[in-house]
């Protein structure tokens, strides 16, 4: 007589899934955190500031410490720019910046402001 046992659970699908998402997300966050970054002197940075920030008061932020915009991001608080000289992360945090990104990482916000992904040309 076989007998068969009863009481073993079947395997959730997400068990043998979850050590890739494990380590796609790992990867992830360990690609941003090499892009982000303080400005360096001539070297174009996607600026991210606060979301409620409006174009005009994230433009005058980076005007205060310098920096020469290249262009708006896709969002009103994206801000692409150059500075003539190194900024530290705490003036960028003391100017009201979030965070400073390579913005070719950050994809639309192409540095040298040439085609974006809303078909601008």
């Amino acid at each position: 007589m076989c007998e068969t046992n009863s009481s073993r659970k079947p395997q959730s699908p997400w068990r043998s899934v979850a050590p890739a998402l494990a380590l796609a997300f790992g990867t992830s966050l360990f690609l941003a955190a090499l892009s982000l970054r303080a400005p360096a002197a001539q070297e174009p940075v996607a600026l991210f500031f606060n979301p409620t920030v409006s174009s005009d008061a994230a433009l005058h932020q980076v005007a205060a410490l310098d920096g020469r915009i290249v262009r708006v991001g896709g969002f009103r608080n994206v801000v692409v720019a150059v500075f003539d000289r190194d900024v530290t992360v705490a003036q960028l945090w003391r100017h009201g910046a979030w965070i400073g990104i390579d913005p070719v990482f950050v994809g639309g916000c192409d540095p040298a402001g040439a085609a974006s992904n809303r078909g601008i040309t």
